[in-house]
């Protein structure tokens, strides 16, 4: 599956469907990543141990995103029936 991977501006990184979008954080002066409306996804707050999942050798910088591939299989098939 395709996903977004992000830093967020706390330096916590999120994954969504949707490219996040950047915008100013109301009574702040600064911005920060948010996803977009109707995101199915959207897991934020995630540590930088999410870089050794995607494979890449350095952190992002805050408010950057990169497309990412995750694959995914059924580990234990007796949860199936």
């Amino acid at each position: 599956m395709k996903l977004w991977l992000t830093r967020q501006r706390n330096g916590m990184y999120m994954l969504t469907k949707y490219k996040p979008m950047i915008t100013l954080v109301e009574g702040r002066g600064y911005n920060d990543v948010y996803v977009v409306p109707g995101e199915p996804i959207g897991i934020r707050n995630l540590c930088d141990a999410i870089l050794t999942l995607v494979r890449t050798d350095k952190p992002l910088k805050r408010g950057e995103s990169v497309e990412v591939l995750l694959g995914g299989k059924v580990l234990n098939e007796s949860c199936l029936s």
